[in-house]
């Protein structure tokens, strides 16, 4: 089949059009090379500034060249961009001008003259070749009503040579360190030649003080709340409004009945978006913040799962179901450790839900029997089991079970009939040999930076060379405790002993997990006291005394279903 996409060659390719180079290799430029129309910059960093800024570990897999059509587009673009600074450079000094204030355009005039004349050429806003800047503040109170400044601007125009077309021809045949030297803020030349294309100028602060000989300015004034300055008292009093707006504005919500009002108007938007949703759910009524979440909830209810996982082939309805999937079940990306324990977890709410396991202080009480538990989904847990007596029926034996898990351990161990697959390598559990063959076939033929042993995705190359794989090793015993999951042991190791540990224990060939678990003799040990007791019953008479009469979420230890990733279920099972 022919490919639909012209990007077999990615990433060499160029950085801006995506399009390989099937000419002679110097056809194609580095990002690392300078470029002195770019500011003096290096065409990395240029686009780097025009853009925004790319992680650190994506460079490596991004394309490091850019060809020489894109290349002339970048000069193009930053010439033009250099034009816009020398209009906008023309405009303030006009504003300061209506002030009152000729300095801005004499110290323009006086330094810049090759470049106004450029925008003044370019733009056709001058009728004669041969003016000087005596030409424009003579000329300039005549617009709308300039008048009393008129006697203003020749008295301060007295101190400034007029500028002809011969010192600016001199101007032009000025050194790069004199040009500098003379701006003094403005922005400088980095290139001229003798086309009609604008000069590149390197964007710098504007003076502060006039350097024009004759002239003695007084200390600028300073805005109290910010870096603004000014020599024009008028022009500190009007920007000091504008922050006593900016303090004083308030955004009322519009929507009917909601009488909220915000300081911001990034609060507003977010109150809008959330609080008053605007897109409806035709079939079931949600209401969603954006098209692009209605969408998403749509595909939903159809359940075609059109979008397949590259590494499980699981199937999803959405793509931002696929992309959370592959970010929580494929990735090795975990962002968010306890300050505590020092465990890495891969989301937020996880995360949360870990920290009180820490904390002593028992928030959830069951309405029924008062007991309370630390966290939500242990009471919830209680309730089910305790109060609701939620059973599962063998379908072999009238023999009846509090969980799912329970319930295949016993169909294991005592009917020998299989209900789990077990993976030989990563010992992660499937609930058909028809999953656990296409699981199977992942060790076999790992995607470009998966780990084959442990099927985990890496952003590069040298991550992937240098992470914990697993090791193998035949029980889950430390501290005189038998763990008996691997996720439990791995944590025990980092919290108690301070070692990162990635250990599994391989099954055993022609034993099911069920029969394999009911030959191991666990080892019960109070999990406040860690006092090792001899039978399960002695356990919990213990901890009925050792966490007091309110007793604890940890007196009850439920054992959820395995889920498809053995990551999912440490992190559902432990935190």
């Amino acid at each position: 089949m022919a490919p639909i996409f012209r990007l077999e060659k990615f990433p060499h390719v160029c950085r801006l059009c995506l399009k390989a180079s099937d000419s002679r290799p110097e056809v194609m430029i580095s990002l690392s090379a300078k470029d002195p129309v770019l500011d003096d910059e290096s065409i990395g960093d240029f686009i780097t500034a025009i853009t925004f800024l790319i992680p650190e570990d994506k460079n490596d897999l991004l394309p490091n060249m850019v060809c020489l059509p894109c290349l002339e587009l970048l000069r193009f673009f930053a010439k033009y961009r250099s034009k816009i600074t020398t209009i906008q450079l023309l405009m303030n000094s006009l504003v300061e001008l209506k002030r009152a204030n000729s300095v801005p355009l004499m110290d323009l005039f006086s330094s810049k003259a090759k470049f106004v004349r450029m925008v003044f050429k370019d733009l056709d806003l001058c009728t004669v070749d041969d003016y000087s800047v005596q030409d424009l503040l003579d000329e300039f109170p005549q617009y709308e009503d300039n008048a009393p400044l008129a006697e203003h601007v020749k008295v301060q125009v007295n101190d400034l040579e007029d500028v002809n077309p011969d010192s600016d021809t001199e101007e032009c045949h000025s050194t790069f360190d004199e040009l500098n030297e003379s701006s003094k803020g403005f922005p400088v030349l980095l290139e001229t030649d003798s086309s009609d294309d604008y000069p590149i100028l390197k964007k710098m602060k504007l003076p502060v003080k006039s350097k024009l000989e004759g002239t003695t300015l007084d200390p600028p004034l300073k805005c109290q709340k910010c870096n603004f300055k000014t020599y024009n008292k008028h022009n500190l009093q009007t920007h000091q409004k504008i922050h006593v707006k900016r303090e004083t504005r308030r955004y009322p919500c519009k929507d009917p009945g909601c009488t909220e009002v915000f300081k911001t108007i990034r609060m507003y938007r977010r109150h809008s978006l959330m609080a008053h949703k605007a897109f409806v759910c035709d079939i079931c009524g949600l209401r969603c913040s954006s098209k692009t979440y209605l969408k998403s909830h749509m595909a939903r209810h159809l359940n075609k799962f059109e979008h397949v996982c590259p590494y499980c082939q699981k199937g999803h309805n959405a793509k931002s179901d696929l992309r959370n999937h592959i970010a929580w079940n494929h990735t090795n990306e975990r962002k968010y450790p306890c300050e505590i324990c020092g465990l890495i977890f891969r989301r937020k709410p996880i995360l949360d839900e870990h920290i009180l396991t820490h904390s002593d202080t028992l928030n959830y009480a069951c309405t029924i029997c008062g007991k309370k538990f630390r966290r939500n989904q242990n009471l919830k847990k209680h309730i089910k089991v305790v109060h609701d007596m939620v059973r599962l029926q063998c379908s072999y034996c009238p023999n009846t079970f509090q969980t799912t898990y329970k319930l295949k351990d016993h169909i294991e161990s005592v009917h020998g009939i299989q209900t789990r697959f077990l993976c030989d390598i990563c010992v992660q559990l499937f609930d058909s040999q028809e999953k656990l063959d296409i699981h199977r076939v992942r060790h076999d033929n790992p995607n470009e930076l998966e780990c084959p042993t442990c099927l985990v995705l890496f952003p590069s190359g040298d991550r992937l060379g240098n992470h914990m794989c697993i090791t193998y090793r035949d029980d889950y015993v430390c501290c005189g405790r038998d763990f008996r999951y691997h996720y439990f042991y791995n944590k025990h190791m980092l919290i108690k002993h301070g070692v990162r540990a990635n250990v599994r224990v391989r099954p055993i060939p022609g034993v099911l997990v069920g029969q394999m678990r009911a030959k191991r003799k666990r080892i019960e040990a109070c999990t406040k006291c860690e006092k090792i007791l001899a039978t399960r019953t002695l356990k919990k008479q213990h901890m009925v005394i050792c966490t007091g009469p309110k007793g604890d979420d940890s007196t009850l230890k439920v054992k959820p279903e395995p889920v498809s990733s053995i990551d999912d279920q440490a992190e559902s099972v432990i935190e």
